[in-house]
Protein backbone atom coordinates (compact mmCIF):
# COMPACT_ATOMS: atom_id res chain seq x y z
CA UNK A 1 0.00 0.00 0.00
CA UNK A 2 2.89 2.24 0.82
CA UNK A 3 4.64 2.14 -2.59
CA UNK A 4 1.52 2.20 -4.51
CA UNK A 5 0.54 5.56 -2.64
CA UNK A 6 4.20 6.69 -3.00
CA UNK A 7 3.60 6.20 -6.54
CA UNK A 8 0.28 7.54 -7.03
CA UNK A 9 1.50 11.03 -5.67
CA UNK A 10 5.21 10.82 -7.71
CA UNK A 11 3.08 9.90 -10.79
CA UNK A 12 0.70 13.02 -10.18
CA UNK A 13 3.36 15.66 -9.36
CA UNK A 14 4.96 14.43 -12.40
CA UNK A 15 2.21 14.95 -14.40
CA UNK A 16 0.84 18.13 -13.01
CA UNK A 17 4.26 20.29 -14.38
CA UNK A 18 3.73 18.64 -18.02
CA UNK A 19 -0.18 20.01 -17.76
CA UNK A 20 1.19 23.46 -16.68
CA UNK A 21 4.08 23.74 -19.28
CA UNK A 22 4.99 27.67 -18.84
CA UNK A 23 3.56 28.87 -22.53
CA UNK A 24 6.21 30.55 -24.24
CA UNK A 25 5.40 34.30 -24.83
CA UNK A 26 3.53 34.69 -27.87
CA UNK A 27 5.58 35.90 -31.18
CA UNK A 28 3.84 37.48 -34.00
CA UNK A 29 5.00 34.95 -36.74
CA UNK A 30 3.90 32.04 -34.54
CA UNK A 31 1.69 29.73 -35.41
CA UNK A 32 -1.96 29.46 -33.76
CA UNK A 33 -1.69 26.32 -31.80
CA UNK A 34 -4.86 23.74 -33.10
CA UNK A 35 -7.36 23.52 -30.48
CA UNK A 36 -9.07 20.63 -30.81
CA UNK A 37 -13.21 19.90 -30.43
CA UNK A 38 -14.15 18.94 -27.51
CA UNK A 39 -15.29 15.41 -28.07
CA UNK A 40 -18.32 13.94 -26.25
CA UNK A 41 -17.23 12.08 -23.07
CA UNK A 42 -17.59 8.01 -24.29
CA UNK A 43 -20.72 6.23 -23.06
CA UNK A 44 -19.84 4.02 -19.94
CA UNK A 45 -21.69 0.55 -20.28
CA UNK A 46 -23.30 -0.36 -16.82
CA UNK A 47 -20.99 -3.10 -16.00
CA UNK A 48 -18.44 -0.65 -15.78
CA UNK A 49 -20.02 1.93 -12.97
CA UNK A 50 -18.03 0.27 -9.78
CA UNK A 51 -14.74 0.96 -12.13
CA UNK A 52 -15.64 4.61 -13.00
CA UNK A 53 -16.32 5.14 -8.86
CA UNK A 54 -12.87 3.64 -7.76
CA UNK A 55 -11.24 6.13 -10.67
CA UNK A 56 -13.21 9.06 -9.57
CA UNK A 57 -12.54 8.55 -6.01
CA UNK A 58 -8.75 7.69 -6.96
CA UNK A 59 -8.27 10.88 -8.92
CA UNK A 60 -10.90 13.30 -8.28
CA UNK A 61 -12.85 12.93 -5.15
CA UNK A 62 -8.93 12.30 -3.06
CA UNK A 63 -8.32 15.56 -4.45
CA UNK A 64 -4.60 14.10 -5.16
CA UNK A 65 -4.60 16.11 -8.51
CA UNK A 66 -5.55 19.10 -7.17
CA UNK A 67 -2.84 18.71 -5.04
CA UNK A 68 -0.27 18.14 -7.69
CA UNK A 69 -1.38 20.88 -9.53
CA UNK A 70 -1.72 23.56 -7.33
CA UNK A 71 2.00 22.46 -6.34
CA UNK A 72 3.49 22.74 -9.70
CA UNK A 73 1.79 26.08 -10.10
CA UNK A 74 2.89 27.30 -7.67
CA UNK A 75 6.58 26.34 -8.28
CA UNK A 76 6.33 27.58 -12.20
CA UNK A 77 4.47 31.26 -11.51
CA UNK A 78 7.08 32.91 -10.13
CA UNK A 79 9.49 31.59 -13.39
CA UNK A 80 6.71 32.75 -15.49
CA UNK A 81 6.10 36.00 -14.95
CA UNK A 82 10.24 36.59 -15.48
CA UNK A 83 9.88 34.54 -19.04
CA UNK A 84 6.81 36.73 -20.07
CA UNK A 85 8.71 40.19 -18.80
CA UNK A 86 11.93 39.01 -20.44
CA UNK A 87 10.24 38.56 -23.86
CA UNK A 88 10.23 40.54 -26.56
CA UNK A 89 6.55 41.46 -25.88
CA UNK A 90 7.18 41.99 -22.54
CA UNK A 91 9.44 44.58 -23.41
CA UNK A 92 7.80 46.74 -25.76
CA UNK A 93 4.49 46.99 -23.94
CA UNK A 94 3.47 49.78 -20.87
CA UNK A 95 3.64 49.39 -17.73
CA UNK A 96 -0.19 49.21 -17.57
CA UNK A 97 -0.42 46.31 -19.85
CA UNK A 98 2.57 44.55 -18.00
CA UNK A 99 0.25 44.90 -14.45
CA UNK A 100 -2.56 43.79 -16.46
CA UNK A 101 -0.65 40.77 -18.11
CA UNK A 102 0.61 40.01 -14.56
CA UNK A 103 -2.56 39.98 -13.13
CA UNK A 104 -3.57 37.62 -15.78
CA UNK A 105 -1.32 35.22 -15.33
CA UNK A 106 -2.05 34.79 -11.47
CA UNK A 107 -5.49 33.28 -12.92
CA UNK A 108 -3.37 30.57 -14.34
CA UNK A 109 -3.63 28.50 -11.92
CA UNK A 110 -7.37 28.50 -11.51
CA UNK A 111 -7.31 28.01 -15.53
CA UNK A 112 -5.30 25.07 -15.51
CA UNK A 113 -7.30 23.70 -12.74
CA UNK A 114 -10.74 24.11 -14.80
CA UNK A 115 -9.29 22.58 -18.04
CA UNK A 116 -7.82 19.46 -15.25
CA UNK A 117 -10.90 19.16 -14.17
CA UNK A 118 -12.68 19.36 -17.61
CA UNK A 119 -10.86 16.36 -18.85
CA UNK A 120 -10.29 13.97 -15.77
CA UNK A 121 -14.17 12.87 -16.59
CA UNK A 122 -12.88 11.43 -19.73
CA UNK A 123 -10.07 9.77 -18.15
CA UNK A 124 -12.15 8.10 -15.94
CA UNK A 125 -14.38 6.88 -18.27
CA UNK A 126 -11.85 5.42 -21.16
CA UNK A 127 -9.77 4.11 -18.15
CA UNK A 128 -12.83 2.12 -16.16
CA UNK A 129 -13.40 -1.12 -18.47
CA UNK A 130 -9.23 -1.63 -18.09
CA UNK A 131 -10.28 -1.65 -14.16
CA UNK A 132 -12.93 -3.76 -14.34
CA UNK A 133 -10.96 -6.52 -15.78
CA UNK A 134 -8.96 -6.30 -12.17
CA UNK A 135 -11.65 -6.41 -9.28
CA UNK A 136 -15.07 -7.38 -8.59
CA UNK A 137 -18.11 -5.51 -7.50
CA UNK A 138 -17.36 -6.11 -3.87
CA UNK A 139 -13.59 -5.16 -3.90
CA UNK A 140 -14.14 -1.78 -6.28
CA UNK A 141 -16.46 -0.69 -3.33
CA UNK A 142 -14.05 -0.97 -0.75
CA UNK A 143 -11.62 1.14 -2.68
CA UNK A 144 -13.41 3.64 -3.43
CA UNK A 145 -14.60 4.14 -0.04
CA UNK A 146 -10.72 4.31 0.87
CA UNK A 147 -10.06 6.66 -1.19
CA UNK A 148 -12.97 8.96 -0.42
CA UNK A 149 -11.77 8.56 3.42
CA UNK A 150 -10.65 12.26 4.44
CA UNK A 151 -7.68 11.08 6.14
CA UNK A 152 -5.99 9.59 3.05
CA UNK A 153 -6.44 13.14 1.76
CA UNK A 154 -4.26 14.32 4.54
CA UNK A 155 -1.61 12.28 3.91
CA UNK A 156 -1.05 12.60 0.02
CA UNK A 157 -1.20 16.54 0.86
CA UNK A 158 1.71 15.40 2.79
CA UNK A 159 3.29 13.17 -0.03
CA UNK A 160 2.77 15.75 -3.01
CA UNK A 161 4.85 18.43 -0.90
CA UNK A 162 6.83 15.56 0.24
CA UNK A 163 6.85 12.19 -0.92
CA UNK A 164 9.65 10.99 2.14
CA UNK A 165 6.51 11.33 4.20
CA UNK A 166 5.15 7.94 3.57
CA UNK A 167 7.39 7.04 6.68
CA UNK A 168 5.95 9.40 8.92
CA UNK A 169 2.08 8.04 8.95
CA UNK A 170 -0.12 9.40 11.63
CA UNK A 171 -1.69 6.84 14.01
CA UNK A 172 -5.20 6.87 12.56
CA UNK A 173 -3.63 7.07 9.40
CA UNK A 174 -2.13 3.53 9.71
CA UNK A 175 -5.31 2.28 11.56
CA UNK A 176 -7.34 3.08 8.24
CA UNK A 177 -4.72 1.34 6.30
CA UNK A 178 -4.98 -1.74 8.21
CA UNK A 179 -8.54 -1.50 8.17
CA UNK A 180 -8.71 -1.38 4.37
CA UNK A 181 -5.91 -4.24 4.12
CA UNK A 182 -8.11 -6.09 5.65
CA UNK A 183 -10.87 -6.00 3.44
CA UNK A 184 -11.53 -8.10 0.08
CA UNK A 185 -10.64 -4.95 -1.99
CA UNK A 186 -7.65 -3.85 0.51
CA UNK A 187 -6.29 -7.68 -0.37
CA UNK A 188 -7.44 -7.18 -3.87
CA UNK A 189 -5.88 -4.31 -4.30
CA UNK A 190 -2.27 -5.15 -2.34
CA UNK A 191 -1.84 -8.26 -5.18
CA UNK A 192 -2.89 -5.58 -8.27
CA UNK A 193 -1.85 -2.47 -7.27
CA UNK A 194 0.94 -2.37 -9.93
CA UNK A 195 -1.52 -2.77 -12.67
CA UNK A 196 -3.48 -0.19 -11.45
CA UNK A 197 -0.74 2.43 -11.60
CA UNK A 198 -0.25 1.22 -14.99
CA UNK A 199 -4.00 1.77 -15.88
CA UNK A 200 -3.95 5.48 -14.08
CA UNK A 201 -0.56 6.42 -15.31
CA UNK A 202 -1.56 5.65 -19.44
CA UNK A 203 -4.71 7.70 -18.41
CA UNK A 204 -2.87 11.11 -17.78
CA UNK A 205 -0.45 10.21 -20.08
CA UNK A 206 -3.07 9.92 -22.93
CA UNK A 207 -4.69 13.65 -21.99
CA UNK A 208 -1.50 15.83 -21.68
CA UNK A 209 -1.31 16.76 -24.99
CA UNK A 210 -4.22 17.69 -25.80
CA UNK A 211 -4.69 19.77 -22.24
CA UNK A 212 -1.41 21.66 -23.32
CA UNK A 213 -2.59 22.75 -26.90
CA UNK A 214 -5.88 23.75 -24.82
CA UNK A 215 -3.73 26.01 -22.53
CA UNK A 216 -2.09 27.85 -24.87
CA UNK A 217 -5.09 28.85 -26.84
CA UNK A 218 -6.58 29.98 -23.58
CA UNK A 219 -2.89 31.66 -22.52
CA UNK A 220 -3.01 33.53 -25.85
CA UNK A 221 -6.43 34.52 -26.05
CA UNK A 222 -5.94 35.69 -22.61
CA UNK A 223 -3.17 37.92 -22.82
CA UNK A 224 -3.78 39.74 -25.85
CA UNK A 225 -7.22 40.52 -23.97
CA UNK A 226 -5.23 41.74 -21.03
CA UNK A 227 -2.68 43.81 -23.21
CA UNK A 228 -5.98 45.28 -25.02
CA UNK A 229 -5.03 47.58 -28.10
CA UNK A 230 -1.15 46.80 -26.93
CA UNK A 231 -1.93 43.14 -28.26
CA UNK A 232 0.15 43.39 -31.30
CA UNK A 233 -1.53 42.29 -34.70
CA UNK A 234 0.65 39.37 -35.06
CA UNK A 235 -0.75 38.06 -31.78
CA UNK A 236 -3.71 39.37 -31.84
CA UNK A 237 -4.48 37.13 -35.19
CA UNK A 238 -3.34 33.98 -33.12
CA UNK A 239 -6.65 34.54 -31.55
CA UNK A 240 -9.36 31.89 -32.12
CA UNK A 241 -12.39 33.05 -33.65
CA UNK A 242 -15.54 33.01 -31.30
CA UNK A 243 -17.48 29.87 -32.07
Amino acid sequence: MRKFLIALAVTCAASAPSFAQEPAAPAPEAAAPALAPEAAAPALAPEHAGARDVLQALLIDSGIMGLAVDQAISQMLPDLRNSMSSSRLGQTISPEARQRMDAYINTMPTILREEIDAVLPEVVNTSAPRVTALFNAREMEDIAEFFRDERLRTLMARMIADPNAASTFTRDEERALRRFAGTRGGRAFGTKSDQLMGIVRDGLESISAPLQGRLAVRAITGICEALAEECPPGVRALVPAPT
